[in-house]
């Protein structure tokens, strides 16, 4: 009974580990690529992207805006999914 126990307590912390990292990973790249976003584009550049009214800068702001959302679990399974 006791062994039953510890077997599934570590089973419980190897689940526990496997979700981090698969959690932690993404995020970090995540992290990094809105870093890179935020070090090289301008603020001048995007509002040549999406200072205008229309379809096109709409389309550019959703682009940008989903690239640079690093830090909720859509996007860690969005970048799982192309990475995987």
């Amino acid at each position: 009974m006791i062994a039953s126990i510890a077997e599934t307590a570590v089973e419980g912390v190897i689940l526990a580990a496997d979700f981090f990292w698969q959690a932690f990973w993404a995020l970090m790249l995540g992290f990094m690529i809105s870093g890179a976003i935020q070090a090289f584009v301008s603020k001048e550049g995007m509002v040549n992207y999406m200072g205008k009214p229309n379809a096109k800068s709409v389309l550019y702001a959703m682009g940008f805006g989903t690239a640079s959302t690093s830090c909720s679990f859509g996007d860690i399974a969005a970048t799982k999914t192309l990475l995987s």
